[in-house]
């Protein structure tokens, strides 16, 4: 745990403590996502499974690499789901 870098230099260091710092280990992980459509009465969800690799990274915070297949698919459905689009606009 240390301090988030960029928001410290805006509302100061003793408010932003709790930032986890450091590489994700290499592993498999799940994924999951719930968000609801207030106006239809609906909840959206998708989950999926993936890879966190070793690849090399240069950053800072909490970071890691990941390997989802098909991943390009996955983005266009989150970018191109209509409760998406609702967002954005």
């Amino acid at each position: 745990m240390d301090y988030q870098e960029i928001i410290a230099g805006t509302v100061g260091k003793e408010y932003t403590y709790g930032t986890v710092v450091g590489r994700v280990k290499a592993a498999p992980f799940t994924y999951l996502r719930v968000s609801t459509d207030d106006a239809s009465g609906r909840i959206r969800a998708y989950v999926g499974e993936g890879e966190l690799t070793k690849d090399p990274l240069s950053t800072f915070g909490g970071y890691g690499v990941v390997e989802i297949k098909n991943f390009q698919t996955l983005l266009h459905y989150i970018c191109g789901s209509e409760l998406w689009q609702k967002l954005i606009l």
